[in-house]
């Protein structure tokens, strides 16, 4: 529903489906959409291969209980832009998602502005408080989406290969030799009456032919089945293995990088949240990818975004496919972390087109700055005007335009390197 509308609801119900960083995200992605006049409708089913439709892993990590969520699903997303025809995306394998909760100082439903004393709902205070108009860093209290992608998996293609083997081969076995017996069964009728014998032996001649020509159509389609269709599913099997075992390898190497990295941060700051920053570094690849000016992101990138910014102009959908923590150092004054990302862009600009793109990232916040112990609405204050501020667009200050130092606060990027594949 907020994605097929064609204007941005004030205090929509996502906002209370997802996580804070989350629902900015799809927000600036909707500005976007909305500035290029295009609207996107998303169906999907789920999916049940080898018997499975989702995995789930239920972890700890810091502040945060997090479900990990893996759904096999066939999903359409159609995008329209006014006047043009419509471009249909089609994901035929996985649906990723990540739930988190985190620990509370407040009730669920009820929120106190921590400026004026308003009482309000939680979902009121992500895009400001309705009564004095102050900006909150929300750290949610209950079960919230705090990630949703959709992308290719190579062991769910594994897993519908080895279906269509085990479930169809029946079927198929029947649809091969299916024209033999239909063949067989209409000629024979056919020549009835040319049969010079009795109505029961023209009808046992016509049984015994039909049998005859079935079997032998079986033994064909059999044979079809053993030296053609079978050894092509198997070479389908092999291959998609082969480069599912590759994938994995892969992956693991990766995680045990990532997981090494992880607890570095960790035995520096005991309440890091491996789940929180990275949606922190999605939000903030969010806004570099829809900004509408390098404004809205110098306040928390220190390097040089404008050509960027320029080959970003009509990006109108980013996934992010995979992103990993390659290294992490700290000295006297500086945290010093490196990532590797992939994401998958839509660009709309006379008609639609996919690509991916691959990012290394090097992000820096100061060594002072570590993870609070308690979960609630906290405020920034602009230190020229008074304003209250927003950490999800950089702690930029919205009335005068001067920036908070980012980097006593928050991770801002000093390194941003990308390359379209």
């Amino acid at each position: 529903d907020f994605f097929s509308s064609p204007t941005i609801q004030k205090n929509s119900t996502l906002q209370n489906t997802t996580t804070q960083i989350f629902w900015h995200i799809l927000y600036l992605q909707k500005r976007r959409m909305k500035s290029r006049k295009v609207t996107m409708d998303f169906q999907f089913v789920r999916k049940e291969y080898e018997g499975k439709s989702i995995e789930k892993n239920t972890y700890s990590d810091s502040k945060y209980l997090v479900t990990d969520v893996k759904e096999r699903i066939s999903a359409v997303r159609t995008y329209r832009h006014a006047g043009g025809r419509p471009y249909v995306l089609k994901n035929s394998e996985l649906a990723h998602y990540t739930i988190a909760k985190a620990r509370t100082t407040t009730s669920e439903d009820l929120v106190i502005c921590p400026n004026c004393g308003a009482q309000t709902t939680r979902e009121n205070l992500l895009d400001g408080c309705d009564y004095c108009g102050t900006k909150f860093t929300v750290e949610d209290l209950g079960r919230r989406v705090n990630s949703f992608t959709l992308r290719d998996d190579l062991l769910t293609a594994l897993a519908k290969c080895n279906d269509i083997k085990d479930k169809f081969a029946p079927y198929l076995m029947v649809l091969l030799t299916l024209p033999f017996t239909l063949v067989s069964f209409f000629g024979t009728l056919s020549g009835w009456n040319s049969f010079k014998a009795g109505f029961v032996m023209k009808l046992v001649a016509v049984i015994l032919v039909t049998l005859g020509f079935t079997a032998l159509g079986a033994k064909i389609a059999q044979t079809v089945y053993a030296f053609v269709i079978f050894p092509l599913m198997e070479a389908s099997e092999i291959m998609i293995g082969h480069y599912s075992k590759k994938e994995i390898e892969r992956r693991f190497a990766k995680e045990d990088t990532n997981s090494a990295v992880f607890l570095k941060m960790r035995n520096h700051d005991s309440l890091f949240s491996k789940e929180n920053f990275l949606s922190n570094v999605q939000n903030k690849l969010a806004a570099i990818h829809y900004a509408e000016s390098v404004k809205e992101v110098q306040a928390f990138a220190k390097c040089d975004l404008k050509n960027c910014l320029r080959r970003y102009e009509n990006v109108i959908d980013m996934s992010v496919i995979e992103i990993f923590m390659d290294d992490y150092s700290i000295d006297q004054t500086t945290q010093t972390v490196k990532l590797s990302v992939l994401l998958s862009l839509l660009n709309a600009n006379h008609g639609f087109k996919k690509k991916d793109e691959r990012i290394e990232l090097t992000l820096i916040k100061s060594a002072d700055c570590k993870t609070e112990a308690v979960c609630a609405p906290s405020v920034f204050k602009c230190k020229n005007c008074g304003s209250s501020l927003s950490l999800l667009n950089g702690g930029l200050c919205e009335y005068c335009g001067a920036e908070l130092d980012l980097f006593e606060h928050d991770w801002v990027i000093s390194e941003y390197k990308s390359k379209l594949l």
